[in-house]
């Protein structure tokens, strides 16, 4: 046989195995972007858990800080009507005047029924 020519048969075989080579490549081809869909869709998966366990922690969080702040307001709140309310001293002052017997003696000047001054331990 000529070289330059080819039988039916030989140019069909060759045309069979190029056509062999391309399936094989496709199909390797298929299942790298079947694995590369999995991967992003695995990634995908991981990435969705992280961010709700993210979601949860910041919930505590946001609720620890709420607790935090509302126990720092009440803080201020009684120091603020601590500072503001007069002080036991200054009430007694401003009632009752303590004369040099002991007795004491209304503002208005009138002595009390039987009430004397004592002390107040505090």
């Amino acid at each position: 046989m000529n070289e330059n020519k080819r039988s039916p048969v030989e140019r069909l075989t060759d045309a069979l195995a190029d056509m062999s080579i391309l399936a094989i490549e496709m199909e390797q081809e298929r299942d790298e972007a079947r694995d590369r869909e999995n991967e992003w869709y695995q990634n995908y998966l991981r990435k969705s858990e992280q961010l709700k366990e993210t979601e949860r922690l910041l919930a505590i969080e946001m609720e620890e800080h709420r607790k935090t702040k509302q126990a720092f307001r009440e803080a201020v709140e009684f120091y603020e009507n601590r500072a503001k309310a007069p002080t036991h001293a200054e009430n007694t002052a401003q009632t009752d005047e303590t004369t040099a017997s002991g007795q004491s003696i209304d503002r208005d000047g009138k002595e009390p029924t039987g009430r004397k001054n004592k002390p107040v331990r505090l």
